[in-house]
This record gives structure tokens, C-alpha cells and sequence, in this order.
């Protein structure tokens, strides 16, 4: 059991995901229809931050402001300013690592023999 839950686990969590999303879809719930993107973005922020500045500076101009749509008043640009603070923060961690953590033994990182 163990063994081929192994072999098919990408299957079996793809196929909890879309029954999952059609209960809630059926329900009018419609928030998991964005984890795909979302975990997308977060892969992206983590791999590849050079392609997701170029992305964040082509859809810049394309952006939707918030507050011209009369939800709220809220004066935010999607996509990109969210990305930009996800980008920030990530920069932020990533040099407060790297100050903090200057050699390898101070991160318990040990090299191999």
C-alpha cells in the first residue's frame, strides 16, 4: 500500500485537488482556485526572482488598480504589488541571511571531506 501510494502521489494529490475544488466550487466557494497561481508565484519567488522582476516589469502597465473598480477603496495594483512586496521581502531575508550567516560553520552547513 505504502509502496504504490509512493509511485502515484503526484496522482493522488492532483485528484484530492480537483474533487476538493468541485465540492467547494458546487458550494460557491471559490478561494482554491487560486492556489495554483499563488503556489506558482512562490515557486517563481524562490527559483527564478530575475524572471519574475522581467514579468513584474512587463505587467506593470497592465496592471488593474483596486480603487478605479469601487471595491472598497483599496489603492492597490494587481498583479504587480503584491509581487513587489513579495519580491522586497524576499531580498530582505535573503540579505539579513546572508549578513547574519557569512561563513559556512555559522549555519551549521559543514563541508564535506
Amino acid at each position: 500500500m505504502v509502496r504504490a501510494l509512493k509511485a502515484y502521489w503526484i496522482a493522488a494529490v492532483c485528484t484530492g485537488f480537483v474533487l476538493l475544488n468541485a465540492l467547494l466550487t458546487a458550494n460557491e466557494v471559490y478561494w482554491l482556485v487560486l492556489l495554483p497561481a499563488v503556489l506558482l508565484i512562490g515557486w517563481a519567488m524562490v527559483a527564478v526572482p530575475d524572471k519574475l522582476l522581467l514579468f513584474i516589469a512587463f505587467a506593470t502597465p497592465l496592471s488593474i488598480n483596486l480603487e478605479e473598480l469601487d471595491l472598497g477603496g483599496i489603492g492597490i495594483s494587481l498583479p504587480t504589488e503584491p509581487l513587489m512586496v513579495g519580491v522586497t521581502l524576499l531580498f530582505l531575508i535573503s540579505s539579513h541571511w546572508n549578513a547574519t550567516c557569512s561563513t559556512r560553520a555559522c549555519c551549521g552547513i559543514r563541508s564535506r571531506p
